[in-house]
C-alpha cells in the first residue's frame, strides 16, 4: 500500500476496526487485536478505506498499521517541509501563475475591471490607501465618478465598521451590483451626508434596490450548525450499516442542501433584477463580510462568463473575498482559537458553484478537481491568501515575517524599517517585498503538473463574445433563470 503525500495533511486521523471493535490510532497506542479494516479520514470529508484480506496477511496488517501510527506525525511534518521548501524557492525564483489573476491590491486592477465591464460612470478612489479610513476594506475600491473624495469622507461614519456602499460588478444591460454594511443606528447625517449616501446607493441610476441578505438566507451560525451535522454524517462509524433512506433523511436534516438552494435562488433573483433595467442593486449585510461575499460572487458566476474561467474565477475570489475582508482566520479557524466564530461560508460558496458545474458542465473552464484543490488550499498556512482577516492584517503579517535589521560590509548594521519605499499605497521595505509569502494561485508550488492538468475542463465551450438575448442576459441564461 503506497499513499501519495498530497492526499495526507496534518488534518487527518487513522481508525482501525474488526468485527467488534473500532479504535483511533495514535503513536502511543498498542494494538491488542488484528485489524481487519483501516480508515484514513482526511480533510474535506475525504475517506480512504482499506480492507485487509484473511489470506495470510494478518501479520502484515498488524505491522503496517503500527508503522503508520508511529510515523503519523512524521508524514505530516514531511508534507509541511515539502510545502515550506517550495514556498522558499519562490522567493529566489519568481514562479509564474498558471492562470493570470488580478489581486485587486492596486488601483490598476480595479481600473482594468471597470474597463473590462464598460462601467464608465465609476472611478477608483484611493481614500483608504493606507487602510486608516477602514481597516477591514481594501486599499482601493470603486465609487460613482460624480462623488468627490471630500464628500465621501463623511459617509464612512454612518455605516457599520465604516464599510460604505461600493461597486462590485456592472451588467451589460446597464445595472450595477453594489455591496454595503448596515446603517449605523446612532448617527444623524446632515443634508450633505444624506446627499453623498444617496449618491453612493443610487450610483448613476434613478432607481436603487436594497436587498437585505440576512432575509431568507442562512446566518453564519446556521451554516456552521449544518456543516457540523454534515461532517458527522459523512464521518460516521462505517462499521454500522445505515440504510440509504436513513442516510438521505439525515442529510436532509442537516439543512446543508437547503442553504445551497436558498443561496442559488437568491443569486438568481438578483441576477434577473440586474438584467431587467437600469438600476443599482445594493446587497446589504450588517458587517458586509460573510453572506455578501457569497452573494456577490454567485451573482457574477451566474451572469458573467469571465467569472467561469480559471483566471476570472480566481480574480473573483480575490475581489469579493480576500480584498473585501472576509474573516478567514475566524471562519476557517486554523489554530482552533475560537469555535464560536468558526463557519465554512467559503465552502458553502464552493458547493454552490459545484452544483452549477454539475448542471452546466460546458459553461465552466475549471473542474471539480480544481474546486477540491481550492477548498484544500484554505488550510494552507504557507500562503497569505486565506490566513488573514483583511488586507490590513495581511500587510502587517508580511511585515512581521521580516527582520528589523540587516548587515552589509559597507554600512554595517542598519534598521530596515527606516528605509522604505512606497508601494501600492503602503510603505514597505525592499526586504519585506522579497519575503512576502506566496499566494494559493501559484499552484505549481504545491501541486504536481499532472494534478494541475486536471483543473482544466475539456468540455468547456469557449465563446469569443457574450451573446445577449431579449432580457439582456449573457449566454447560458438557463443558469440564471432556473435558480439552479
Amino acid at each position: 500500500m503506497r499513499l501519495n503525500h498530497s492526499l495526507i495533511s496534518s488534518n487527518f486521523f487513522l481508525l482501525v476496526a474488526n468485527q467488534s471493535k473500532i479504535k483511533i490510532v495514535t503513536p502511543s497506542l498498542s494494538l491488542k487485536f488484528v485489524p481487519e479494516e483501516l480508515l484514513i479520514y482526511c480533510r474535506g470529508f475525504r475517506l480512504m478505506h482499506f480492507h485487509f484480506s484473511d489470506n495470510g496477511l494478518k501479520t502484515e496488517a498488524f505491522s503496517m498499521t503500527n508503522t503508520m501510527a508511529k510515523n503519523q506525525q512524521l508524514i505530516s511534518s514531511v508534507v509541511q517541509q515539502e510545502a515550506m521548501l517550495r514556498s522558499l524557492d519562490k522567493t529566489e525564483i519568481a514562479t509564474p501563475m498558471d492562470y493570470p489573476t488580478h489581486m485587486f491590491e492596486s488601483a490598476m486592477d480595479w481600473e482594468n475591471e471597470i474597463e473590462r465591464l464598460g462601467a464608465t460612470s465609476w472611478r477608483v478612489t484611493p481614500l483608504n490607501e493606507r487602510c486608516d479610513t477602514c481597516t477591514s476594506l481594501s486599499k482601493y475600491f470603486v465609487v460613482p465618478c460624480k462623488l468627490l473624495d471630500n464628500d465621501l469622507k463623511n459617509t464612512f461614519a454612518h455605516f457599520q465598521q465604516r464599510r460604505i456602499p461600493r461597486w462590485s460588478w456592472h451588467h451589460p444591460g446597464g445595472g450595477d451590483l453594489l455591496r454595503s454594511a448596515g446603517f449605523q443606528t446612532n448617527t444623524d447625517p446632515d443634508k450633505e451626508d444624506l446627499r453623498s449616501i444617496r449618491s453612493l446607493l443610487f450610483g448613476n441610476h434613478s432607481q436603487s434596490v436594497i436587498i437585505d441578505t440576512t432575509e431568507d438566507l442562512p446566518s453564519v451560525a446556521d451554516i456552521q450548525a449544518s456543516f457540523l451535522k454534515l461532517r458527522a454524517l459523512c464521518c460516521s462509524d462505517t462499521s454500522t450499516p445505515v440504510s440509504n433512506e436513513k442516510w438521505l433523511s439525515n442529510l436532509e436534516g442537516s439543512h446543508w442542501l437547503d442553504h445551497v438552494r436558498s443561496c442559488l435562488k437568491k443569486a438568481s433573483e438578483v441576477s434577473m433584477l440586474l438584467s431587467e433595467g437600469n438600476r443599482s442593486i445594493v446587497l446589504q449585510e450588517p458587517e458586509d463580510r460573510d453572506i455578501n461575499c457569497l452573494m456577490t460572487s454567485l451573482v457574477q458566476v451566474l451572469s458573467d462568463p469571465h467569472s467561469r474561467t480559471l483566471s476570472g474565477f480566481q480574480s473573483l475570489v480575490q475581489k469579493e473575498w480576500v480584498s473585501a475582508g472576509h474573516p478567514f482566520m475566524q471562519r476557517i479557524n486554523h489554530f482552533k482559537q475560537s469555535d464560536k466564530e468558526e463557519s465554512p461560508v467559503f465552502l458553502l460558496f464552493l458547493d454552490c458553484v459545484w452544483q452549477c458545474l454539475q448542471q452546466f458542465p460546458t459553461a465552466f473552464e475549471f473542474t471539480e478537481s480544481y474546486l477540491l484543490a481550492l477548498h484544500d488550499s484554505t488550510y494552507n498556512l504557507f500562503c497569505s491568501t486565506f490566513t488573514h482577516n483583511c488586507p490590513w492584517d495581511r500587510i502587517r503579517g508580511s511585515q512581521r515575517h521580516s527582520s528589523s535589521q540587516t548587515y552589509t560590509p559597507v554600512n554595517g548594521w542598519r534598521d530596515i524599517v527606516r528605509e522604505k519605499i512606497f508601494l501600492n499605497g503602503d510603505y514597505k521595505s525592499v526586504e519585506e517585498v522579497k519575503s512576502a509569502p506566496p499566494t494559493v494561485w501559484e499552484w505549481s508550488l504545491f501541486y504536481r503538473h499532472s494534478r494541475r492538468q486536471q483543473f482544466r475542463n475539456p468540455m468547456y465551450h469557449i465563446r469569443k463574445q457574450a451573446v445577449l438575448n431579449g432580457n439582456g442576459l449573457m449566454h447560458n441564461t438557463d443558469m440564471v433563470r432556473s435558480g439552479v
